[in-house]
C-alpha cells in the first residue's frame, strides 16, 4: 500500500488511480477517458506532485474549463500537499494578476493562464515539466481549442501532458494527434460505465406524458439525493413545478439563474440540504456534487457525450447509484450512438 492512499483518506487506490499513476510516473504523455467522479484528480495529482522540486520556477500547470472547477482542484491539491507534508507552493489564478509567480504549481482556466503568460508576461512555460488538462472535453465545448494550441506551443519539447476527460471530443483528438503524436490512450469508460455499482433502468413513456408520469416514477425510488435532467429551460421548470408539491427540499438550476443564486444553490446541495435538484445540461456541467444516489433523464440530450456526463454523476468511486432514463421509440437511434463511448443499453422485454 502506497503511503499517499491512507494519507489522502482512501482505503485503497481505485481502478483509475491504479491504471493512470504508473503511466504518468513513467513520463509518458497520456489521454484518459473515464466518467466524472472516478478518482481522476488524485490519479494525476500524486505523480505530478512527486516530480516537484521547489526551485522558484513554475514546474506544473493544471487547467480546468471553469473557475468553479479550478477552485475545486486547488482545494483538493492543497489538501494533498498538507496530507503528505510536501514543501510545495500552489497558486490558484481565479482573476487577473499583476505579479510574477514563484509558485511550483499553477491552477487556472486556459483564459486566465494565457492572460498571465502571453498577455502580461508574468511568467513563462519553458520551466514547466508537467501540464494536466482536467475535463478537457468541456474546454473544447467552450471554444478553448485555439487557446490550448497556444499554450501547447509555449511548452518545452520535453514537457509531459496528461489529458483527462469523460468523453473524447473530435477536435480534441485532432489537436492531440497533431501536438503529441505518440500520446498513450487509456479508455476506461467501458469498464466504469458498465460497472456493477451503477444500476440502469429504462422506462418507456411517451414524451407528451413524461411530466405527468414523473411523480409516479419518483415514487418507485427513495432517493437520498436525485439529480433530474431536462434538455431545455422550459422542461426543467415544468419538472420542478410538477415535483415541488411532493418534495419540500427541491431546487432548480438552469442557465438563466444569476451567478449568486446558482452559487447559493450549489452550496446548499453540497451540504445535503436538497433531496432533488432539477438541472439542464449546461447548468450542471463543471460542478461537483457529492453522493448523487439517482440520476433521472426525463429527456435525452442532443449530444451523446452529455448523456455520459449525466450518468457519470452517480455510482461514483465505487459507491452504488442508479440512473433512470425515460424514452420512447424515436429515442432508440440515440442509444446506438452511445456505443462508441463504451456504454451499452439493454432494454428488457424487447420494448420498442
Amino acid at each position: 500500500m502506497e503511503p499517499w492512499v491512507h494519507a489522502c483518506g482512501f482505503k485503497e487506490a481505485n481502478l483509475v488511480q491504479k491504471r493512470v499513476i504508473p503511466v504518468l510516473r513513467s513520463g509518458k504523455n497520456v489521454v484518459v477517458t473515464s466518467p466524472t467522479g472516478t478518482g481522476k484528480t488524485h490519479a494525476f495529482l500524486i505523480p505530478l506532485l512527486e516530480k516537484i522540486h521547489p526551485n522558484g520556477k513554475t514546474q506544473a500547470i493544471i487547467l480546468a474549463p471553469t473557475s468553479i472547477l479550478s477552485k475545486q482542484l486547488f482545494t483538493v491539491a492543497e489538501s494533498v500537499v498538507k496530507a503528505l507534508n510536501l514543501p510545495i507552493k500552489i497558486r490558484h489564478i481565479h482573476k487577473k494578476i499583476d505579479t510574477a509567480s514563484d509558485h511550483d504549481v499553477i491552477i487556472a482556466t486556459p483564459y486566465q493562464l494565457i492572460d498571465a503568460v502571453f498577455k502580461r508576461s508574468l511568467f513563462g512555460l519553458k520551466s514547466v515539466h508537467t501540464i494536466v488538462l482536467d475535463e478537457a472535453d468541456m474546454m473544447l465545448d467552450q471554444g478553448f481549442i485555439h487557446d490550448l494550441e497556444l499554450i501547447f506551443s509555449g511548452l518545452s519539447a520535453s514537457a509531459q501532458v496528461g489529458i483527462f476527460s469523460a468523453t473524447m471530443h473530435p477536435a480534441l483528438r485532432t489537436l492531440l494527434d497533431k501536438s503529441f503524436p505518440k500520446i498513450k490512450t487509456l479508455d476506461l469508460n467501458p469498464e466504469l460505465l458498465n460497472d456493477q455499482a451503477l444500476t440502469s433502468k429504462y422506462i418507456y413513456v411517451e414524451k407528451t406524458r413524461r411530466i405527468e408520469e414523473l411523480p409516479r416514477v419518483m415514487g418507485q425510488i427513495q432517493p437520498f439525493f436525485a439529480l433530474i435532467f431536462g434538455s431545455t429551460k422550459k422542461e426543467t421548470e415544468a419538472i420542478y413545478h410538477a415535483l415541488k408539491p411532493i418534495y419540500k427540499d427541491i431546487a432548480l438550476l438552469h442557465g438563466d439563474k444569476p451567478p449568486r443564486e446558482r452559487d447559493q444553490i450549489l452550496k446548499k446541495a453540497r451540504k445535503y440540504e436538497y433531496q432533488i435538484l432539477v438541472a439542464s445540461d449546461l447548468a450542471a456541467r463543471g460542478i461537483d456534487l457529492p453522493d448523487v444516489s439517482h440520476v433521472i433523464n426525463v429527456s435525452l440530450p442532443s449530444d451523446p457525450s452529455y448523456f455520459i456526463h449525466r450518468i457519470g454523476r452517480t455510482a461514483r468511486i465505487g459507491k452504488p447509484g442508479m440512473q433512470i432514463t425515460l424514452y420512447e421509440k424515436k429515442d432508440l437511434p440515440f442509444f446506438e450512438k452511445l456505443k462508441p463511448y463504451g456504454y451499452s443499453v439493454t432494454l428488457k422485454g424487447g420494448r420498442p
